[in-house]
């Protein structure tokens, strides 16, 4: 079934505003795992690359299993969490339904964080340098993936800013809009629900096709503030502090840290696989009746906010210390405006 789409506008003077963010990246795959500094239990909960806010529910379950390997109490145990991103707050989230009693330190306020400015449809990409081989096999991600999507499924309706909405990869060839999602859209397949294949007017797009499937979208300037007011109300402590050294982290009064730190876990931990990738995003005015998404590649994408349309790049290998998204940020607008707009 085909449905009218109202057309995108995209050009340049639309912009309103830029915003960069910083994602950690580990070729390896994110980092789950536990370290032992004297009397601290240090649980580490990191380097999703751009897939961070999509899988911060499951890796968080993952993450929270460690908790059987060092005899934690079931419950009321003190629990420091560094970070307030969306998987440090889901991290949280996930100690206090255990029964922990639990700290968050950030230096940022959450709406200071790179998770604020995600563009946060499901799309768990930019986790690998390609498919997974190393630390995290494939069948740890698709375990932390599937969970994570039930998370947010669940939420839904629930007034915390995620929904089901339709999101469309145009291109000339059906063979390269299958091939262009890759390893990780391949293997969640069953998650992206009604695949069809438009083919001319039946789609708005300046391509020869577009596919149309379902996803979830999570507008972090709606979910983060409520992830953080039922963190408060559950009784967690937000505490607005940063932690510098691992000294510091060692004289927290809680004997159990999780490290949600993203980016900051390289200087924090001393995890040199870690590399900070920084990304661009543009922010158009919100356009009345484009209320789905755009994936180009997985370097130019176009996802809809109630308070914004945004236009993002996605990650950049890595080479340099500190690299920049989209290879050329100047060229995002012009190769989003080519490809949606007849």
């Amino acid at each position: 079934m085909t449905v009218a789409l109202t057309p995108l506008r995209v050009a340049p003077d639309l912009v309103v505003r830029e915003t960069v963010g910083v994602r950690p990246h580990r070729s390896r795959g994110f980092r789950v795992g536990l370290e032992v500094m004297g009397d601290t239990r240090v649980v580490h909960h990191y380097g999703h690359g751009g897939g961070g806010f999509s899988l911060s529910w499951g890796t968080g379950e993952i993450a929270l299993a460690l908790l059987d390997d060092i005899d934690a109490p079931p419950d009321r145990t003190p629990i420091a969490v560094l970070g307030a991103g969306s998987v440090g707050l889901a991290t949280a989230r996930l100690l206090q339904e255990r029964g922990h009693e639990v700290e968050i330190l950030t230096a940022d306020r959450v709406d200071g964080t790179t998770s604020a400015i995600a563009g946060a449809s499901w799309y768990p990409v930019g986790v690998f340098a390609g498919a997974p081989l190393t630390e995290v096999s494939g069948r740890v991600f698709e375990d932390a993936a599937r969970r994570a999507h039930a998370r947010f499924a669940d939420m839904v309706d629930a007034g915390v800013g995620v929904r089901w909405g339709d999101e469309y990869v145009p291109d000339n060839s059906p063979d390269r809009i299958e091939a262009g999602h890759g390893w990780v859209f391949r293997r969640l397949r069953s998650l992206y629900p009604g695949g069809e294949l438009l083919e001319g007017d039946a789609h708005p797009f300046a391509t020869r096709y577009a596919f149309r499937y379902r996803t979830l979208f999570m507008d972090a300037s709606i979910y983060l503030p409520a992830q953080l007011e039922a963190f408060v109300a559950a009784g967690g402590v937000l505490t607005h502090r940063r932690v510098h050294t691992v000294d510091q982290v060692r004289a927290l009064p809680q004997d159990i840290v999780f490290n949600c730190t993203g980016a900051g876990a390289r200087q924090l931990f001393g995890d040199t696989s870690l590399t900070p990738v920084r990304g661009r995003l543009f922010h158009l005015d919100p356009q009345p009746g484009v209320d789905y998404g755009v994936q180009i590649d997985d370097f130019r994408y176009v996802v809809p906010r109630q308070n914004a349309l945004l236009l993002g790049t996605s990650w950049e290998p890595e080479g340099t210390e500190l690299v920049q998204e989209g290879r050329d940020a100047a060229g995002v607008i012009p190769e989003i405006r080519r490809v949606t707009q007849r």
